[in-house]
């Protein structure tokens, strides 16, 4: 199951839309992983990358004073936390791929459509 980047996952920020479409890639590059070393070279990619992008969202969420960064943050924090037990599954050979990719498609675009949107919609 990979995911697809359309004009319709724009926010309206060009960075943020650039970094959302690298994510895309990164993701489907980690779901397309056939075997466990591939899948933790891809998973520690998508980890690092997610974290820079994050970096970035969380200081222009800081230079606006963007009054919901609380819950913002959360969301980071609970994704990042999933990534952990992501690499925990690949190590234990427990990896599900069809479990973590729909997670990851399902978290990925509703934070971009819900959360990410707000965010951008407030900068503009």
């Amino acid at each position: 199951m990979l995911i697809e980047w359309g004009d319709s996952h724009k926010v309206g920020n060009a960075e943020m839309d650039e970094q959302h479409q690298e994510l895309f890639v990164r993701v489907n590059r980690f779901l397309e992983a056939a075997d466990t070393i591939s899948q933790t070279k891809c998973l520690i990619d998508l980890f690092k990358f997610t974290r820079l992008h994050f970096s970035h969202e969380e200081d222009l969420m800081r230079r606006v004073h963007y009054p919901e960064i609380s819950a913002h943050l959360e969301e980071h924090g609970e994704l990042l936390d999933r990534l952990s037990a992501f690499a925990d599954s690949v190590a234990n050979r427990t990896f599900v791929k069809e479990v973590w990719g729909s997670f990851l498609a399902d978290w990925l675009i509703s934070h971009i459509e819900l959360a990410d949107t707000k965010l951008a919609d407030y900068v503009n």
